[in-house]
């Protein structure tokens, strides 16, 4: 197990510059830092390096600390929050409908659909807006939990529909 260990880390100060032998990620303590932050200077793995053209390398704090999100991200997390409000709507209008008027078969099957597919883009845009390098918000956090909390009862209640049907 020792011998494992020490052949990880002599590869990797093997890829290490010289100027960076011996140091190792502020983010990742076990991997050997292999970049320097451009702004901070602290040392980062290849991982967690972000590379904004030539010889210009940032880590994720200063790039998520000091700049807004982007507006692809942003427009993702709005897309996401707004699919989950839409997928709420149908859900309630399915289960409406299902009390109210049991035998409307098609429109129940729009319906839960409709909310399936709803469900499945807003797990999507939420998801893809998540990224572990940079600060992610809260509700950009809870935008992708209730997807997929969201996505989760839609299974189980088609699971439950095929069971008891």
């Amino acid at each position: 197990m020792e011998e494992e260990k020490s052949i990880e880390s002599s590869e990797s100060t093997a890829q290490q510059p010289a100027y960076l032998e011996g140091t190792f990620c502020q983010q990742h303590p076990e991997v050997g830092a292999q970049h320097q932050c451009g702004k901070c200077g602290e040392a980062m793995c290849g991982v967690c390096a972000f590379e904004l053209g030539m010889d210009n390398v940032i880590c994720p704090v200063c790039i998520g600390g000091s700049e807004a999100l982007s507006s692809r991200r942003r427009s993702l997390i709005i897309w996401g929050i707004a699919l989950n409000v839409l997928c709420l709507v149908l859900l309630f209008a399915f289960f409406a409908v299902s009390a109210l008027a049991p035998f409307e078969g098609p429109l129940l099957i729009v319906l839960f659909t409709l909310a399936l597919f709803v469900c499945m883009a807003a797990v999507a845009c939420a998801t893809s807006a998540l990224d572990r390098r940079l600060v992610t918000p809260t509700y950009a956090k809870v935008s992708a939990w209730g997807s997929w909390a969201m996505l989760s009862i839609i299974v189980l209640l088609t699971v439950a529909g095929s069971l008891f049907s």
